[in-house]
């Protein structure tokens, strides 16, 4: 059976003038798009240096120097008196003792300019980029006990609709052709898969024999082509519960087997009768 559990930030960006804290989700910064093959140096490495004022380094933090990138670039080059432009990035360093993002870069922005060779900025302009949270949700296709979804109301999907995550209509769950939705109690359901909606569990036709698998059940997961950009701030996991038992018809009724009960039930236990899935003998 499947469980599925999916993340997603509450909000939008939220601009605050301290680096996140316990309950937000920082926005990372990805700096290898700033690279000094595209312009982008440390301030020490531009000609002339540039120096980094007091006030800078309060506000970016001791390592400012290396987290601050400068690009510059010659204004009116044709003229008798060019000069020259600074574009400025920079990210606020997690501290490596964060439990949850130490060692990544908090994106930040800030008025930053230069005057008589110096970095300066202008007070109060830094902001740091974070998300007020995120909400989790999940479901749980079978009361599972190991994973049971404390007051969650469980949600047993139909057969019709097991293709589609049973958290949002555009994650799809794409299956083998192993997979039938029906049974014919007969040898042509050996080695297939059958899912049983009175239960959410999906059971396999057939025995699994020492050093063999089973025929595949689950191909892919995809998102739907017309996903939002906002799937890209969500995660999602889908996790594989997994029941085995000995061949015997007893095991597949008793309450400290699988418990098969249901509309289900019997072609179930028919149609494993019918692949001589069961041992001879109990």
């Amino acid at each position: 059976s499947f469980e599925e559990v999916l993340d997603k930030l509450t909000s939008e960006v939220k601009y605050s003038a301290s680096p996140y804290s316990a309950g937000q989700v920082p926005v990372l910064f990805d700096a290898t798009a700033y690279s000094a093959a595209g312009g982008w140096l440390s301030p020490s490495a531009q000609i002339p240096p540039l120096a980094i004022d007091p006030a800078v380094v309060t506000a970016l933090g001791t390592d400012a120097a290396n987290t601050l990138l400068v690009k510059s670039q010659v204004i009116n080059s044709g003229s008798t008196s060019p000069s020259t432009g600074y574009s400025f990035i920079f990210w606020y360093p997690i501290p490596a003792s964060d439990a949850v993002y130490g060692g990544q870069k908090q994106s930040a922005k800030a008025d930053l300019y230069v005057e008589n060779g110096v970095i300066k900025i202008v007070p109060g302009s830094l902001k740091f980029y974070a998300f007020d949270g995120r909400a989790t949700t999940q479901t749980a296709w079978a009361d599972f006990a190991v994973k049971q979804v404390t007051g969650a109301t469980l949600a047993i999907p139909a057969a019709s609709a097991i293709g589609t995550s049973q958290l949002d209509s555009l994650i799809q769950l794409n299956y083998s052709a192993d997979l039938i939705s029906a049974l014919t109690v007969s040898s042509a359901d050996k080695d297939k898969w059958f899912y049983n909606a009175d239960d959410g569990y999906f059971y396999y036709i057939g025995n699994v024999e020492p050093g063999t698998i089973t025929n595949l059940l689950l191909e892919s997961v995809t998102l739907d082509k017309s996903a939002g950009s906002q799937y890209t701030s969500m995660l999602y996991d889908l996790y594989v519960n997994m029941e085995a038992i000995q061949p015997l018809e007893s095991a597949v009724t008793a309450s400290s087997g699988w418990n098969l009960s249901g509309a289900n039930a019997a072609n179930i236990i028919a149609a494993l009768k019918a692949v001589n899935a069961f041992d001879a003998v109990e």
